[in-house]
């Protein structure tokens, strides 16, 4: 009789299924070692990458971006320069028209980066300045002179030396808006304008919406308003702060790399690609809230036949001193050159002669003007003597200035033709105002 025992086996059966096993047992153990094996590995060479990518990065960082300097005396900004305020940079912020001839938009910026702060003054393309040529308006510096007249230009206006500059097409502001993914804003009002000159048609309509690149280009260049120049400019300004706010968001703060390289492509300037990204990092810290803006304050008026706007040279002043100086010392009235229409004269704040003012263009020169924050005075002025002209364009010929007009030009004898001003040729088409 044979027992059978389940569950028993012999030891040859027992070491014949360890031997038949044993493969089957090894590749259950070995697989799981070697994903170990591997994982650590892994995590040696991303650990090792990520170190290089950062030293890398570091040294790139270093040697690439920049600070920009003080150009006067190329000290770094982190380092006071006599009188000059430290850790503060001003700029020239300008956007140009169609085939990049005349600056449709001028604005002046200062940044305070030690208080994180940025004051932005726009300067009204129609501005009347001390300039020899026919057209007197600063956005014709530009046209005549490219960007070194448009600066010494805001330089006589302002008092001061501007740091940087930086001229932008319309391309790059169309770029910055759509890779930012729009801007959301309130469109003031209706807006349709159509130019064929320049292929330009604007069609928007009012109330708040998201502007893609080009329906934000349409909103900056349109001027339609009653208040013409002046409200553009407020919309502008404006839009740049909801810009900069969008800009600041999550998702783009890590898109500065892009954002520097469309600058950098579609852009004119003196600053290079590591001043922009260095500039662009610390701005990421100021809030929208602490960007001011603001416009040069003035009037309209009317002069050889032209309507332009006249700085009130006494305001321009306190804007300056207060938002844009970058010197510790005040600037004084004397240091602006601002002109203006006073009593049928083209006057200087700084008390000096004014360019040009040639005698057939219905204008004396005023060897002793009268400074222009001066009240004006009493009696009731004919039109060609008034501060502010209605805009009627003024006859040609000397006018007889009134007797009650403060100042009275000597008559001087008939000069002899050597002594006769030269005649300023006629501007050519394409620095129309």
């Amino acid at each position: 009789m044979s027992i059978k025992l389940y569950g028993n086996t012999s030891r040859r059966e027992r070491e014949r299924r360890s031997f038949a096993d044993a493969p089957a047992e090894r590749e259950n153990i070995r697989p799981e070692g070697k994903r170990k094996s591997a994982w650590k590995k892994a995590l040696i060479i991303a650990v090792a990458a990520i170190v290089l990518i950062a030293a890398g990065w570091t040294l790139l960082h270093k040697l690439f971006v920049k600070a920009p300097t003080i150009k006067n005396d190329g000290t770094k900004i982190s380092v006071t320069s006599g009188s000059r305020k430290s850790d503060y940079l001003t700029f020239v912020l300008c956007g140009t028209d169609v085939g990049d001839l005349r600056t449709d938009t001028i604005m002046v910026a200062a940044y305070d980066i030690e208080n994180k702060k940025i004051n932005i003054v726009s300067v009204p393309r129609d501005t009347l300045i001390n300039v020899s040529w026919n057209v007197k308006k600063i956005n014709s510096a530009y046209a005549l002179d490219g960007i070194e007249g448009l600066m010494e230009a805001l330089k006589n206006l302002l008092g001061f030396e501007i740091d940087y500059y930086a001229v932008v097409n319309l391309n790059a502001f169309k770029e910055i808006v759509d890779a930012v993914g729009g801007v959301k804003f309130n469109v003031p009002e209706d807006m349709y304008y159509e130019d064929p000159d320049q292929n330009l048609v604007i069609n928007l309509r009012a109330g708040e919406q998201t502007l893609n690149g080009d329906k934000a280009m349409q909103l900056i260049r349109y001027r339609s308003y009653a208040q013409a120049d002046i409200k553009r400019i407020s919309v502008q300004q404006q839009f740049i702060k909801a810009l900069f706010a969008q800009t600041l968001k999550v998702g783009n703060i890590m898109k500065i790399n892009e954002l520097a390289g469309i600058f950098s492509k579609n852009m004119k300037t003196d600053l290079t690609t590591g001043n922009l990204l260095w500039l662009g990092e610390r701005m990421l810290s100021v809030k929208p809230e602490d960007i001011a803006t603001m416009t040069l304050p003035g009037t309209t008026g009317s002069y050889n036949g032209a309507s332009y706007y006249l700085l009130k040279a006494s305001e321009v002043l306190t804007i300056v001193n207060k938002y844009l100086n970058p010197w510790r010392k005040d600037i004084a009235l004397s240091e602006l050159d601002i002109v203006t229409l006073q009593n049928g004269y083209i006057v200087s704040s700084t008390g000096k002669k004014v360019k040009d003012t040639r005698r057939d263009s219905g204008y004396e020169e005023q060897t002793t003007p009268t400074p222009s924050n001066s009240p004006a005075p009493s009696g009731s002025p004919s039109p060609s003597q008034s501060p502010v002209p209605s805009g009627t364009p003024v006859p040609s010929g000397s006018p007889k200035p009134s007797p009650s007009a403060p100042v009275t030009p000597k008559p001087s004898p008939t000069p002899a033709p050597s002594a006769s001003p030269k005649p300023t040729p006629a501007p050519s088409p394409s620095v129309k105002p």
